[in-house]
């Protein structure tokens, strides 16, 4: 009895110390997790909104990051992948300011300096304000094409249903770190 006891302990240890094995894919492959939520505030504050008293140019200076590192809970890295040349590759979702509790996905490409600051940013795309579940499972299946397209997208019908930004009037603002609405086209 004695034998089998000791063996179902020895067993439980090793089904319970075995957690899912991390992927490519996943967050957690390339940082451990005072690295990812430190990752994490770094890319809210180019995409989300800016401190009060803080021009938006200046929402990504350190001394900013206290604020930042507070809305991490809010946020949630859903895939992450580091390309051939160092990039990385993400996939989130965050909160959006609407009644319904309606969320973003939001798809980018950053590259870490020596120091592990962010040193190039781009927003690929953010999806409409639609339920955490859909925002999630879109991010899901367009993450593949996403990581193959070397951090660019294929617009077609499909994804302009589910894509925001960027758009037939909209475009990402390299300098600004936003996205900004182009110039009406004159007929003239």
């Amino acid at each position: 009895m004695r034998f089998s006891f000791l063996s179902l302990v020895l067993i439980v240890i090793l089904l319970t110390g075995c957690g899912p094995k991390l992927t490519p894919k996943d967050f957690g492959y390339y940082f451990k997790e005072k690295e990812q939520e430190e990752i994490m505030a770094k890319i809210i504050s180019y995409i989300y909104i800016t401190p009060k008293g803080v021009i938006k140019s200046q929402r990504m200076l350190p001394e900013n990051r206290p604020f930042y590192m507070k809305e991490v809970p809010n946020f949630e890295m859903v895939r992450f992948f580091k390309d051939a040349e160092g990039r990385y590759l993400f996939y989130l979702v965050r909160p959006a300011r609407n009644v319904n509790n309606h969320k973003r996905g939001v798809a980018g490409v950053f590259t870490l300096d020596d120091k592990g600051e962010i040193d190039y940013f781009e927003e690929v795309f953010v999806t409409k304000m639609i339920p955490e579940v859909d925002v999630k499972n879109f991010g899901n299946v367009i993450f593949d094409d996403f990581v193959s397209g070397k951090g660019k997208i294929e617009m077609n019908p499909l994804r302009e249903d589910f894509i925001e930004f960027p758009s037939l009037m909209s475009v990402y603002d390299f300098e600004e770190k936003e996205w900004t609405y182009k110039e009406p086209v004159s007929l003239e």
